[in-house]
C-alpha cells in the first residue's frame, strides 16, 4: 500500500548516546546517504532519509510490510558502534513525499504524530529492560503484537558481540555461509556457530512474520 492509500508507516530514529559519539554528523551521513539511495532504489521508502535533528532522522515507508526489512537494515547498517531507538507510527499522512522531497516541519498527519508518541515513549521508558523499538498504530491488538515481537527481538540483539554483528553483516551481504567465512577469514563452521549463537535464524523468522502480518494488513486495507 502506498502512503496515500490511507495507512502510511512513518519511522523516526534517534541515535542513542549521541553526545558521546565523536564526529556524529559525518558518521551518521556515511551510513544514511548510501542507505537512502538503496532503499529508494528498492522502493522501500518514499523519500530520502531526512535528518530532523542532529541525532534524529525520519522517513515514510512505501508499504507497511517494508517495516520489517527497513528496521533490520537500519540496525545492521549502524551497529555495532551506533545504536538506534526507532519509533514507528502507522496511520494517515497529510502529504505524500516524493523521492527528491525531504520531509520538513510541514509534514503531518496521524502517522507522524504516532511516530513521535512512540519515540517519546522510548525516551521516557525505564524498567527491567531497555526498549529500542516502539509502535503506535491506533489498533491495540496490532500494537501489542508488534511491540512484544520487537521487544523480544531487541532483547536478543542487545546481547550480540561486535564479532557476531560482523558475522551477521558478512552473511547478509554474501547470502552464503561459505562466502561469509571467506570474507571474515574463518571457517564455515565458525560462521555457522556464530549465527546460531546470535539467534540469527530466530530473528529472521520473526522478521518474516512481521512482514507477513503487515502484508495482510495492507491487503485488507486495499480490499476495504
Amino acid at each position: 500500500m502506498s502512503a496515500n492509500a490511507g495507512r502510511a508507516v512513518v519511522l523516526t530514529a534517534d541515535i542513542v548516546g549521541s553526545q558521546q559519539i565523536e564526529d556524529l554528523p559525518q558518521r551518521r551521513d556515511a551510513v544514511l546517504k548510501p542507505l537512502s539511495r538503496r532503499h529508494l532504489a528498492e522502493a522501500r521508502v518514499l523519500s530520502r532519509y531526512t535528518v530532523t535533528a542532529w541525532d534524529e532522522f525520519q522517513n515514510v515507508l512505501s508499504r507497511p510490510q517494508e517495516l520489517a526489512d527497513v528496521v533490520w537494515d537500519l540496525r545492521l547498517a549502524f551497529r555495532p558502534h551506533i545504536e538506534l531507538k526507532i519509533g514507528i507510527g502507522i496511520g494517515k499522512v497529510d502529504t505524500v513525499p516524493g523521492p527528491d522531497t525531504p520531509l520538513n516541519e510541514e509534514s503531518g498527519g496521524e502517522a507522524f504524530l504516532r511516530a513521535r508518541e512512540a519515540s517519546d515513549h522510548l525516551a521516557r521508558a525505564r524498567g527491567k529492560y531497555t526498549l529500542r523499538t516502539a509502535v503506535r498504530s491506533g489498533d491495540p491488538t496490532l500494537d501489542r503484537t508488534l511491540n512484544l515481537t520487537y521487544l523480544l527481538m531487541d532483547s536478543l540483539l542487545s546481547n550480540l558481540s561486535d564479532r557476531q554483528w560482523e558475522t551477521i553483516a558478512a552473511y547478509v551481504a554474501t547470502g552464503r555461509q561459505e562466502k561469509a567465512a571467506e570474507r571474515l577469514k574463518v571457517s564455515t563452521s565458525t560462521v555457522s556457530r556464530s549465527l546460531q549463537r546470535a539467534f540469527f535464524w530466530q530473528l529472521e523468522d520473526a522478521r518474516q512474520e512481521i512482514r507477513r502480518l503487515l502484508g495482510d494488513l495492507h491487503s485488507t486495507a486495499q480490499d476495504s
